[in-house]
């Protein structure tokens, strides 16, 4: 069996007439630029019908594309609203990803002990309703929230929870979320050459299945776990290169987090 993309091709109804797919917002080889407009079309045309599950279902897709454009304070405003309506619609695992994501976004801007709570509370959430893959990136978020805490031995208890789980998923986006950040918390525990063999097993996947925005993120971490062990020149070079890459292609999130001098030491994303 083929492996499968996490949301690809997902359709909505719209002012119950029809099937309008929204765009993939991993953006595969394209512009990140070209997500965002299909989901603000989505939304547009969502909110004109008054298609509330299809309004918050294009904030939930546009919020995405726009924190990886680097608006973290905009993009927490769309995914606090979508999570209103998917609340009111009584939508719990609808709800419970919208809550994922706002913890994300709470790493993004240093809440890290309301980024723990929240994916602890989505995981078990993810686990009631038997939503596979949802709960391996619940286990990706929170190790990436306790590693940010300074607590890598924690964080790789929750990577073995998601890779026992991943082992009954097919889903290319669930591999390459929990790869990355099973890559930082190798080099948070000082293991960098294990680190680097992970993050480049997810980096020839994501380029063999044209997902540019792991392709950017792995190489992000490769960058600053090489800048971080002592690889400098290789660590520096790669990181310039990718700051010009992820800029061009609209992913000023993690162009920002590649640009020097904040790359002089190994980050915790």
């Amino acid at each position: 069996m083929a492996p499968r993309r996490r949301g690809q091709a997902e359709a909505i109804f719209i002012g119950g007439n029809g099937l309008r797919e929204i765009g993939v917002i991993h953006a595969l080889e394209e512009r990140l630029h070209k997500p965002v407009v299909t989901a603000e079309e989505s939304l547009a045309i969502s909110r004109e019908t008054q298609n509330k599950r299809g309004t918050a279902r294009s904030l939930h897709s546009l919020a995405r594309a726009v924190a990886q454009g680097g608006d973290i304070a905009g993009a927490r405003k769309m995914y606090e609203e979508a999570l209103v309506t998917r609340n009111e619609l009584g939508y719990k695992g609808m709800a419970a990803e919208t809550r994922l994501q706002l913890a994300a976004m709470a790493i993004e801007e240093g809440n890290l002990a309301s980024a723990e709570s929240t994916s602890r509370d989505t995981r078990a959430e993810f686990q009631r309703l038997h939503q596979l893959e949802d709960e391996i990136a619940a286990d990706a978020v929170l190790a990436r929230a306790l590693v940010a805490m300074g607590r890598p031995s924690d964080a790789q208890k929750e990577i073995d929870a998601g890779k026992d789980l991943l082992k009954k998923s097919q889903d290319l986006e669930t591999h390459f979320e929990l790869g990355i950040v099973a890559g930082w918390v190798e080099a948070a525990l000082g293991r960098n050459t294990s680190a680097e063999n992970e993050l480049k097993l997810v980096l020839a996947g994501a380029t063999r299945y044209k997902y540019l925005r792991y392709q950017l993120e792995a190489r992000l971490a490769l960058g600053e776990i090489e800048t971080g062990s002592g690889k400098i020149a290789a660590g520096h070079a790669r990181l310039t290169a990718l700051q010009k890459d992820a800029a061009a292609k609209g992913f000023l999130l993690i162009a920002r987090k590649a640009s020097l001098p904040d790359n002089q030491k190994l980050a915790s994303r």
